[in-house]
């Protein structure tokens, strides 16, 4: 992903909710807009500390990520 972004190359990265894992910490610099992390109502599950099984992932469709990836690229392109 890093290596992506520093080329300039558009990249959708996927990231957990639980704190030690957030886009700001790991994610792309200057493509923020192309992070995905799930919104959850049940962050009692890892409290959004420390995730021991990343299950929260598995909650994302692929309707909902062609989704997501069709309207960013979308922005990039009518810029």
């Amino acid at each position: 992903m890093h290596l992506a972004n520093a080329a300039g190359t558009p990249l959708l990265g996927f990231f957990c909710p639980a704190k030690p894992h957030t886009p700001t910490r790991w994610g792309p610099y200057d493509q923020q807009q192309w992070v995905v992390t799930p919104n959850l109502d049940w962050p009692e599950i890892c409290e959004l500390k420390n995730c021991p099984h990343g299950g929260c992932l598995n909650q994302l469709s692929d309707d909902e990520i062609t989704e997501i990836l069709c309207t960013q690229r979308l922005k990039t392109i009518h810029k």
